[in-house]
C-alpha cells in the first residue's frame, strides 16, 4: 500500500463469527450513505461486519505478535509521481505479509477464551493463493491447532513450501474460486474443523485493518492510501479505519486489469465476480471481492484503478529506483483513465499518498 500525506467513534458489538464465507453466511448489505449526509462517518462505518472498535480491539491482540512495519519514501519515485509517496513495507511483516495480522487476530479470537466449557478447535481451514495459507498455518502452529490449507495446484511452489515448513497440511485444488471452495468444504467437515475464510472472515479483516493504524500514527498528515485489492479483506479493514478516524482521506483500490471485478462492481453498482479465473502476474490478488468485503468498497473506497500486465511487470524494477526493496505480485501504482500515475496523471487527489508494499515471498523469477 502507499499513501500520500496531507497537511476519526467506535460502534457496533463484538464479531462472533470467523466463517466468512459467501456461501453459508448471507450477509445483508447496509443501506447506501454518503460520508458526511447523515450522522458521523464513525456511524456509517458502524453498519458495516466491522467497525473501528473491531481494528482497535485487533489491534490490541495482535501487537504483541506483528512487526510495526516500517515506512520508505524515494525521491525519484516522487519526482515521477509528482508527489510525496509514501510506502508501507508490509513485505517485513512475519510470514512476509500482511496476511498475518488478520490470521493471529482470527486465531487469537478462537483461543482467548478456552476456558470452562469452550475448548480449541479441532483444526482451522482455509482456502489460499499461498499468503493467508502461511500466515494461518504459522498462527495456528503457535496455538498448537492443525491447519490445512487448500492451495490452487498452479500456485508458486516457494509458497506451497513455505505453508509445509509451518507445519501445515497442504491440499490442493483447481485454480478457481469454485474448486477452493468446494475443496475448503470438504476438508471442514472431514476435520471438524472450522473455517478462516482469507478475506471475508470478520476477524480478519479487522486485523488488516491494524495497518492503517500504524499509517496514521505514522504519517499523520496523509492525503491518500492507495491498497491492492484482491479479496478485499485488506482495503476494508483499512477503508473502515480511515473513515471512521479520519473521513477526509481518500482510499483507492489499485487492481490488475486482468482481475479487475473490483473496477466493474463499483462501475455497475452490484458485486461482479470476476468470470473466469484472472490471468495476471498478481497472483496474490486473483480472488474476487465478496459479500462481506463488497459493502465496503462500495460506499467507503473512493475509486479504483487498475493496470496492465505489461505495467507491472515494468514497474516493478524501478521501485526504489531498482534497488533491492519490491512490492512483488501484489502491488500496483495506479491507473485510470488518464494512465499510470505521473506528475499530471493518477486520481486528483493532494500531494502526500501512501502505498503498500508486500511480497516478501514473491517467486525468485518476479525479482529478476
Amino acid at each position: 500500500m502507499f499513501f500520500w500525506e496531507r497537511r476519526v467513534e467506535e460502534g457496533r458489538q463484538e464479531v462472533r463469527t470467523l466463517v466468512g464465507d459467501s456461501e453459508t453466511v448471507p450477509v445483508q448489505a447496509p443501506p447506501q450513505k454518503m460520508l458526511g449526509s447523515q450522522g458521523t462517518a464513525a456511524e456509517m462505518c458502524s453498519q458495516y461486519c466491522i467497525s473501528i472498535a473491531d481494528v482497535k480491539k485487533a489491534c490490541s491482540e495482535i501487537k504483541d505478535l506483528i512487526h510495526v512495519t516500517p515506512i520508505l519514501t524515494s525521491s525519484i519515485l516522487d519526482q515521477l509521481a509528482g508527489r510525496k509517496l509514501f510506502f508501507k513495507c508490509e513485505l517485513f511483516q512475519k510470514t512476509g505479509s500482511f496476511k498475518i495480522r488478520g490470521a493471529f487476530n482470527a486465531i487469537r479470537s478462537l483461543t482467548s477464551n478456552t476456558s470452562g466449557d469452550r475448548k480449541k478447535p479441532k483444526a482451522v481451514v482455509t482456502h489460499s493463493s499461498g499468503n493467508h495459507g502461511q500466515a494461518l498455518s504459522y498462527a495456528a502452529r503457535l496455538e498448537g491447532i492443525p491447519a490445512y490449507i487448500v492451495v490452487p495446484r498452479t500456485a508458486p511452489s516457494c509458497k506451497k513450501s513455505a505453508i509445509r515448513g509451518y507445519g501445515a497440511t497442504l491440499v490442493d485444488c483447481e485454480p478457481s474460486d469454485e474448486s477452493r471452495k468446494m475443496v475448503a468444504a470438504r476438508i471442514v467437515k472431514q476435520t471438524e474443523g472450522i473455517m478462516v475464510h482469507p478475506n471475508q472472515c470478520p476477524a480478519v479483516m479487522a486485523g488488516q485493518g491494524t495497518i492503517a493504524l500504524e499509517v496514521l500514527e505514522q504519517v499523520p498528515k496523509v492525503d491518500a492510501l492507495v491498497v491492492p485489492v484482491g479479496g478485499g479483506g485488506m482495503i476494508s479493514g483499512i477503508a473502515v479505519t480511515i473513515k471512521a478516524l479520519r473521513p477526509e482521506v481518500k482510499v483507492y483500490a489499485a487492481e490488475p486489469c486482468n482481475a479487475d471485478d473490483c473496477f466493474q462492481s463499483k462501475l455497475k453498482g452490484e458485486l461482479t465476480p470476476n468470470p473466469s479465473p484472472p490471468d495476471t502476474i498478481a497472483d496474490g490478488v486473483k480472488s474476487s471481492i465478496g459479500p462481506y468485503s463488497w459493502p465496503i468498497i462500495r460506499d467507503l473506497v473512493d475509486e479504483v484503478f487498475t493496470v496492465t500486465e505489461d505495467e507491472i511487470k515494468v514497474k516493478k524494477p524501478q521501485k526504489f529506483g531498482g534497488g533491492g526493496v519490491h512490492e512483488g505480485k501484489n502491488a500496483q501504482l495506479g491507473r485510470g483513465p488518464q494512465g499510470t500515475l505521473g506528475p499530471s496523471q493518477g486520481p486528483r487527489c493532494p500531494v502526500h499518498k501512501a502505498w503498500t508494499l508486500q511480497g516478501g515471498d514473491a517467486p525468485t523469477e518476479l525479482s529478476c
